[in-house]
């Protein structure tokens, strides 16, 4: 199941149609449409703003666990365009691992926010976000 077939099945577990949930998330039918049917793999924010309108956890109900990392992959979400990560970076972290560590800055923010309230499962849904970004960040072959 891609992450258009989840946000269309939680949309319509959420009684929405895709124009309220475009309404909601403040995007286009059309683009729910091309989501929904895999046409478009929608940005992190995106993504966000469509967990709040459909009032659930972007890792935890829109996104299995293991499956982040699918999620955030180099070719989909590049970094490169942000300039001031450009004069910032050191020489030794690689595009990949800037974003593994994005990924992490956001699980992080979120338990820094919401320490007192997490469940169980979105302790789980978090221990997946931070195995995910170490093995981004880790070299391969033990280097």
């Amino acid at each position: 199941m891609n992450i258009g077939d989840i946000i269309a099945k939680r949309r319509k577990e959420s009684n929405f149609s895709q124009e309220q949930l475009a309404e909601a998330a403040e995007i286009s039918q059309s683009y729910i449409s091309r989501i929904e049917l895999g046409k478009e793999k929608p940005s992190f924010e995106l993504l966000e703003r469509i967990a709040v309108a459909l009032n659930c956890e972007l890792f935890i109900d829109l996104v299995p666990i293991g499956e982040q990392r699918r999620l955030f992959t180099p070719d989909e979400y590049p970094v490169e365009d942000n300039a001031a990560l450009q004069t910032s970076t050191p020489t030794w972290l690689t595009l990949e691992n800037a974003r593994a560590l994005t990924i992490f800055g956001i699980a992080y923010q979120k338990l820094e926010i919401e320490k007192n309230t997490l469940s169980t499962a979105e302790l789980k849904a978090l221990e997946g976000i931070i195995e995910t970004c170490l093995s981004l960040i880790t070299p391969k072959g033990g280097e």
